[in-house]
């Protein structure tokens, strides 16, 4: 899945229409139309902070990486007692 298709589907599951979602985000409805149907290259940072921003998502997510406490959820069982007690202390 690219990008855009995470952007349309964090904005459609959050009810925004592309309207909605070009307004929150401080970007052109077109230029929002372009990433979402892969028609334009990858957004710049700044354009993906805001768009991850107005969805309530990180920019991992836009990327289709799992948030942080995914991650940390599946890095932490790896984790064995003797150690765990070490980075408690």
């Amino acid at each position: 899945m690219e990008i855009g298709e995470y952007i349309k589907k964090f904005r459609e599951l959050r009810g925004f229409t592309l309207p909605d979602l070009a307004i929150r985000a401080g970007v052109s409805k077109a230029f929002l139309w372009e990433i979402e149907s892969g028609k334009s290259r990858r957004p710049g940072a700044e354009v993906l902070f805001k768009i991850a921003e107005a969805l309530g998502v990180t920019i991992a997510q836009l990327m289709g990486r799992p948030p942080e406490r995914e991650v940390q959820d599946l890095i932490e069982p790896e984790i064995n007692t003797g150690l765990r007690a070490f980075i408690n202390e």
